[in-house]
């Protein structure tokens, strides 16, 4: 039996934690990114996703395909891919009550791929590390550079940066990095999202409580 239904989705057990040391619940991711739907829907629309999800008792992992038990409203568009030389039927993620399917799913992160939903590759993400014993000024320095060279082409360029860490308490990733889009739009990363939650536990939408 669902504990809530919202916009016909049912969710079941919300005050379970979201994963193993989380701090916060698969409630709050709910409530997390309901409140955030307004912002996050223009950036997935018409774009294939991949999500990142959480589950207690096991390592984060990366989901491409849409599952076989997903409700048939929710559509998908199906990409080659040729590293695996495979089809992969990639979810769309158009409206609320999509977002919130892959909410009850303990998605944490939410990756528009940079192809339109016809296959059409729209912008460039740039992804810039620093090299091992480097510091993060030389990134800054080598994206004000791929920015200039950019910028002599005729395209327009964002910059977005972040600091990963992994669910569960792992050591995944702590490298910072910058990139540059074109034109001037970015990937959503969601990440440590859980994290975000047990620091920020008050943000709700109370308008959508049923």
């Amino acid at each position: 039996m669902a504990d809530e239904v919202r916009d016909g989705v049912e969710l079941k057990h919300l005050d379970a934690e979201l994963f193993d040391g989380a701090g916060a619940t698969k409630r709050e991711l709910v409530d997390y990114l309901d409140a955030v739907a307004d912002r996050i829907l223009p950036e997935l629309r018409d774009r294939p996703l991949t999500v990142l999800r959480v589950r207690p008792g096991q390592q984060p992992f990366m989901q491409k395909n849409l599952p076989t038990y997903a409700p048939d409203w929710i559509p998908t568009v199906t990409v080659w891919a040729q590293a695996s030389q495979r089809e992969v039927h990639y979810p769309l993620c158009h409206d609320r009550r999509t977002l919130l399917w892959f909410a009850g799913q303990r998605a944490v992160e939410f990756h528009p791929t940079v192809l339109d939903g016809e296959g059409h590759v729209t912008y460039l993400v740039l992804d810039l590390d620093p090299p091992e014993g480097a510091g993060f000024g030389d990134v800054v320095r080598a994206a004000h550079l791929v920015r200039e060279a950019l910028t002599a082409t005729g395209l327009e360029a964002a910059a977005t940066a972040a600091v990963k860490s992994a669910p569960g308490g792992g050591s995944r990733s702590r490298t910072s990095r910058s990139a540059w889009c074109s034109p001037t739009r970015s990937m959503l990363g969601w990440y440590s999202t859980a994290r975000w939650l047990a620091s920020h536990s008050s943000v709700r939408r109370s308008s959508h409580s049923g």
